[in-house]
């Protein structure tokens, strides 16, 4: 359960911190007021490759780990718990806690070749595709 977020120099957000309580949490807002970018401060979290300027930094505690990057010195910097660790270690403590969705995942839902796909990953299996001649 993600409990609190710390924005800092992440876009429109100077400095920002967001605590949240069990249960249902909602945010509303008018056309710009940066609700989606607080999804995409925890894309952030689970991200790399897109560059931000020097000094963005964004923290979660989820499920009682605080996971947090930063921009320093032109590089991403990852820590857990105030100690420094990598990507890959953030994304496997935290795929089963934090899924993000965007508005046309709903979409997807009605399409069959997406709905067998979930319901071979449910089952455990994999497709098998085979080209007829």
């Amino acid at each position: 359960m993600l409990r609190r977020l710390y924005l800092k120099d992440f876009y429109l957000f100077k400095e920002v911190e967001l605590e949240f309580c069990k249960g249902l949490n909602v945010i509303s807002g008018e056309t710009g007021a940066g609700k989606s970018l607080l999804v995409r401060s925890l894309e952030f979290l689970l991200s790399e490759g897109k560059s931000y300027p020097e000094g963005t930094t964004v923290e979660a505690e989820i499920n009682g780990m605080i996971v947090r990057k930063e921009v320093r010195g032109g590089k991403s910097r990852y820590y857990l718990n105030g100690k420094g660790t990598n990507l890959k270690t953030i994304k496997s403590l935290l795929k089963e806690d934090l899924v993000l969705q965007s508005q046309g995942e709903g979409q997807r839902l009605k399409r069959r070749d997406y709905q067998m796909h979930l319901l071979d990953l449910y089952c455990g299996l994999s497709l098998i595709h085979i080209s007829e001649p």
